[in-house]
């Protein structure tokens, strides 16, 4: 059960950051069709490939070939760090207000003085955080749907733009529940915000080390990164059965533990 008046002014607080965020994700991802638009991306990527070294070639080869294309570099646009970086901002900070901020600001105990119960409090900023990340992923399927109009791409088709955002939102989702894990044992939002940032940073790194790195490919299965593949997705149109069952057991658990946590914390 979530409380309306709550939701609404989690709404009206962080309005203006939302439509921020949607915005420089839409226009991003319009820019980067219109950047595709423009060039010829298969003979870049064969005259990229070409300037290699033979061991690199070998290494990259059939990965290269397959990002120089129209479709592939799209799906590039949702894995970029922009892109990974605005879907983590929303999450991390949305969910470090949830408890952390709001006990550093003293405004928690005025809400739950209200006829408001803590489940229903956790309940309506889990709610309010889901549904901000489905607002972010819907900015940035509009932007990439207008691009590939204006600059005359083919247009996702409608099971893999689906699974495109389902994926982009589970990725977050997962950030959000981990961040909200946090904020439940913390007392200051800016504390919370930096141990989430450190630990997803970290799995960052981990899948771009691993990549680059055939010795470091054993980081792979431990970040949450590598369960996010818009390529696959868009070949596909499902999601994959691991990355849901990884993203959406760390939802579950992230969500419980906070859960936990902030019923039975002393507040302020």
């Amino acid at each position: 059960m979530i409380n309306l008046n709550l939701f609404r002014r989690l709404a009206a607080r962080s309005a203006f950051f939302l439509l921020i965020c949607a915005a420089a994700m839409g226009v991003f991802q319009f820019l980067i069709c219109a950047a595709v638009s423009t060039i010829n991306v298969q003979a870049v990527g064969a005259q990229l490939l070409g300037s290699l070294p033979p061991m690199m070639q070998a290494m990259m080869g059939q990965q290269l070939l397959t990002l120089f294309t129209p479709a592939g570099l799209l799906a590039f646009g949702w894995n970029h760090p922009i892109t990974i970086a605005i879907g983590a901002a929303v999450a991390i900070a949305t969910a470090s207000r949830a408890i952390a901020g709001e006990v550093e600001s003293g405004a928690i105990e005025l809400v739950l003085a209200q006829p408001i119960s803590r489940a229903t409090y956790l309940a309506t900023h889990v709610a309010f955080g889901f549904a901000a990340l489905a607002c972010l992923t819907l900015g940035g399927l509009a932007g990439s749907v207008a691009g590939q109009l204006v600059w005359k791409l083919p247009v996702f088709r409608l099971a893999p733009a689906f699974a495109l955002g389902f994926g982009f939102w589970l990725l977050n989702a997962a950030c959000f529940a981990f961040a909200l894990m946090v904020s439940a044992f913390a007392r200051e939002a800016g504390r919370a915000a930096g141990i989430t940032f450190v630990a997803v940073l970290a799995s960052y790194l981990a899948q771009a080390v691993g990549r680059l790195w055939s010795r470091a490919a054993f980081l792979l299965p431990w970040s949450i990164y590598e369960r996010f593949t818009p390529r696959l997705l868009l070949t596909t149109g499902h999601l994959p059965a691991d990355a849901l069952a990884v993203l959406g057991g760390i939802i579950v658990a992230g969500v419980a533990l906070a859960w936990l946590r902030f019923a039975r914390r002393d507040l302020p």
